[in-house]
C-alpha cells in the first residue's frame, strides 16, 4: 500500500470520527450512509408520509448474507440520518432478459400514486437494456411493474438506462441514457405512463454522458449528467457535468457555448476530492430544497475507509453563481458542513389511487414489438428483522418482510472547468482510462482472426440481436482496443443495419464492452 493511499484512508477515518461527533443539531459528515447505495433517487414526501424516501439501484447491503435487496428503500426527515425501511421488489423484480439487474430508480409522485421509472439490463449488454415503470400505493412500495416504455428494438437507442422524468406546462418527458447510446429524451402521455403516440425521441447530449437529472430553475433547465469510469474503485473518473436550455428538449450548452452534443463535452463541476477520499462521485439524485433556501444533492461515491469497495451516499449543497450556473464548494465533495434545515410537517392523507387499466397506445416505430413476459425470479432470502449500520446513524428495517432478489459504464479522462469562481481540483487519471479520447490511432480494418471472434460472441451472446463482425480494428493502449464492425439483425434475422463495437482487453482481466453505436 503506497503512502497516498495510506494517507487517504487516514484522513477518510478522521472525517468517520468528525461525521460522528458533528452529527448533533448542526453539521453532518459524508458519507451520510455507509452502504452501497449506487444511482440514487431521492422524494419529498414529507405532505404525505412526513419522510423523504431514497431509492438505489439493486445491490447486497449485507455482504455476509450475499443477499441482493432488489430496490432498497431508506427514509429520513433530514436528507441525513436514513433508516433501511425494505425492498421496493419484496418478489423479485421481472427478469426479460436473463440475468439483468434493476438499475437506476427514479422515483416520483404522479396523480395520487407512487410512480417508478427504472432501468433492467446487464453490464456490457447494451443491446439488451430498457427502462420501465412501475406503480404503488405506498412510498415504501411493493411496486408492480406497469409496463417497458423504452428499449433498443423500440428507439434504436443502446444502453437504454437510467431514466429520468420531467414534467412542466410543456409536457410530460422521459430522459434516458447510459454511457455509449447518449442521452435522449421524449414526450410521454400525461399520465407519463406511455410514450406519447406519434413522438420522436431527440438527443440531447453525447454518447460521453449518462445518468440525466432536469431541474428547472429561473426559467432554465439544467440537465445534469455524469461521464467517466463509474465502476473502478480507487481508480474510478466519474464525475458530474451541467448545462442547460431554454426548453426540456434542449439544445443544451455550457457557460462557455459548448453544447452538450460535442463529444466530450467537459463542463464539469464535481470530481475526485484532491486528497482522493472520495473517488468517482457522481449519478447525482433529485435537488432538493431546504427551508433556508438552500438546494442539496445526493449521489454516489467510492470512500476511501471503505477501501473504495462501493459506492456510498453523499450529500452536498448545490450553490449557484451570478450569471445562474451550478457549482459545487471547491468543485469536490465535502467531508462534513452545514446540514440542511428542515422543520416539521404534518402529512396530508391522500386517497388511494389504483392504476387504471392499460389502453393500447402504439409505440413508435410503426410495429410495436411484443411485450416480453415478466417473470419474479431471484434469489430467495429468509426472513427477519435487520439491523444495518452506518456512520451518520443505526439503520433499522422497520418492519418484516419476505425478500426475493434477483450493476455499464464509461471510462473517459476529462479537466475540471468551472462556471464560477472556485479552485479547480487536481484530477488524477491512468493510462488505461484514456483510450476512449484517444483520436485515432487504430490499425487499417481487417478480417477478425478467429480468437477475436470467440471473444467477440462471449461478450455479446445474450444482446438479443444477431451480431456478424465483419471488420476489426485495433488501438494499442494500456492494452488493446478491438472496434468491430457488424451486421446487425434481430432475432428474426431482420437488418437493423450496421453497428460498431469496442471492446478493450487490458493487459491483466476480462474485456468489456466500452462504446456500442449504430452506423448511419
Amino acid at each position: 500500500m503506497n503512502k497516498g493511499t495510506i494517507k487517504s484512508i487516514i484522513t477518510a477515518l478522521l472525517l468517520t470520527v468528525i461525521s460522528t461527533a458533528a452529527r448533533g443539531q448542526v453539521l453532518y459528515g459524508n458519507p451520510v450512509v455507509r452502504l452501497d447505495c449506487p444511482e440514487p433517487s431521492v422524494l419529498d414526501d414529507r405532505e404525505n408520509s412526513g419522510y423523504f424516501y431514497l431509492y438505489t439501484s439493486q445491490t447486497v447491503l449485507e455482504p455476509a448474507t450475499k443477499r441482493a435487496v432488489n430496490l432498497p428503500i431508506f427514509r429520513s426527515t433530514d436528507l441525513v440520518n436514513w433508516e433501511f425501511v425494505g425492498d421496493g421488489f419484496p418478489n423479485g423484480h421481472p427478469d426479460w432478459v436473463k440475468g439483468a439487474n434493476l438499475w437506476s430508480p427514479d422515483i416520483n409522485y404522479i396523480d395520487g400514486r407512487y410512480v417508478l421509472y427504472y432501468s433492467l439490463g446487464k453490464w456490457g449488454g447494451a443491446f439488451c437494456s430498457s427502462c420501465r415503470v412501475a406503480v404503488a400505493d405506498s412510498p415504501e412500495g411493493p411496486f408492480e411493474d406497469y409496463d417497458k416504455l423504452i428499449d433498443f428494438r423500440t428507439t434504436g437507442t443502446l444502453n437504454a438506462t437510467d431514466p429520468c422524468y420531467f414534467k412542466d406546462h410543456n409536457g410530460s418527458f422521459l430522459l434516458w441514457g447510459g454511457f455509449g447510446g447518449g442521452i435522449f429524451g421524449i414526450e410521454l402521455t400525461e399520465d407519463g405512463l406511455f410514450v406519447k403516440p406519434g413522438a420522436k425521441k431527440k438527443l440531447l447530449a453525447s454518447v460521453n454522458a449518462e445518468a440525466p437529472l432536469l431541474y428547472e430553475k429561473d426559467g432554465w433547465y439544467y440537465l445534469f449528467a455524469s461521464a467517466g469510469a463509474c465502476r473502478r474503485g480507487e481508480r474510478s473518473t466519474y464525475h458530474i457535468l451541467v448545462g442547460r436550455a431554454k426548453h426540456p428538449m434542449g439544445p443544451f450548452t455550457g457557460p462557455d457555448g459548448q453544447p452538450m452534443l460535442k463529444l466530450n463535452y467537459k463542463n464539469t463541476i464535481l470530481a475526485s476530492s484532491r486528497d482522493r477520499v472520495f473517488v468517482g462521485p457522481g449519478h447525482n439524485s433529485e435537488i432538493i430544497t431546504d427551508d433556508e433556501g438552500n438546494d442539496w444533492v445526493l449521489y454516489q461515491s467510492f470512500y476511501a475507509a471503505d477501501g473504495y469497495a462501493t459506492r456510498q451516499l453523499c450529500l452536498d449543497r448545490i450553490k449557484w453563481n451570478y450569471n445562474g450556473w451550478p457549482y459545487f464548494e471547491a468543485g469536490e465533495p465535502s467531508g462534513s458542513g452545514k446540514r440542511p434545515v428542515f422543520g416539521a410537517i404534518v402529512p396530508k392523507p391522500k386517497p388511494k389511487v389504483k392504476p387504471e387499466a392499460k389502453p393500447e397506445v402504439p409505440v413508435e416505430p410503426e410495429t410495436k414489438p411484443q411485450k416480453a413476459a415478466d417473470t419474479a425470479t431471484g434469489l430467495t432470502g429468509d426472513t427477519g428483522v435487520k439491523t444495518i449500520t452506518t456512520t451518520n446513524e443505526t439503520v433499522k428495517k422497520t418492519e418484516t418482510t419476505d425478500k426475493k432478489s434477483k450493476n455499464a459504464r464509461s471510462e473517459e479522462t476529462f479537466k475540471v472547468v468551472e462556471p464560477v469562481k472556485v479552485t479547480e481540483p487536481e484530477v488524477v487519471t491512468n493510462p488505461d482510462d484514456e483510450f476512449i479520447q484517444l483520436p485515432g490511432g487504430y490499425s487499417q480494418p481487417r478480417a477478425p482472426y478467429q480468437e477475436e471472434l470467440e471473444m467477440f460472441h462471449r461478450l455479446t451472446k445474450n444482446s438479443g440481436l444477431v451480431l456478424t463482425p465483419e471488420l476489426v480494428s485495433t488501438q494499442v493502449v494500456a492494452g488493446l482496443n478491438y472496434k468491430f464492425v457488424c451486421k446487425c439483425e434481430d432475432a428474426t434475422h431482420r437488418s437493423v443495419g450496421k453497428c460498431q463495437i469496442v471492446v478493450y482487453k487490458p493487459l491483466s482481466g476480462d474485456p468489456e464492452i466500452t462504446e456500442m453505436s449504430l452506423l448511419k
